[in-house]
């Protein structure tokens, strides 16, 4: 367990000698240490609470617990390092989410997603018809 500042020297390395990562926030509405674990292939275990509940896909690259429930927090631990199959499927599904989601394409991607919905298609296409010079077919 780490329960200090990490450097950014150091992150690769616990990263990568950890099965699992414990984020047992009792309020968050979001935290980057997911997204760092889901890089390095880690399956994450936090509490259902903020934005955890969207990063971490339930059963697919990790698990949930409830907020300030240490027995619940320590028994899916246990439930995890105790099942390599369901660890080592897991950890490929953070990879393959981190890859999708948090990379540069993804991101790009989720921008433009975005974006589109908040310009909205027709409106962004009328603008582009509009703003376009009138076609003439006629010769003279």
């Amino acid at each position: 367990m780490v329960n200090r500042y990490v450097p950014n020297e150091e992150v690769a390395r616990w990263f990568a000698a950890a099965d699992v990562a414990a984020l047992p926030y009792r309020e968050a509405t979001g935290s980057g240490i997911a997204q760092v674990a889901f890089g390095a292939g880690v399956p994450v275990i936090a509490t259902r609470t903020g934005g955890l509940e969207e990063v971490v896909e339930e059963g697919i690259s990790g698990l949930l617990v409830p907020p300030r429930d240490p027995r619940a927090l320590a028994d899916t631990i246990a439930v995890l390092l105790s099942n390599p199959e369901l660890c080592r499927k897991m950890a490929a599904a953070s990879r393959e989410k981190a890859e999708r989601e948090f990379g540069v394409d993804g991101v790009v991607r989720q921008t433009m997603q975005l974006y589109s919905k908040l310009v909205g298609e027709d409106l962004y296409l009328r603008t582009l018809t509009a703003a376009a010079p009138k076609a003439s077919c006629a010769r003279t």
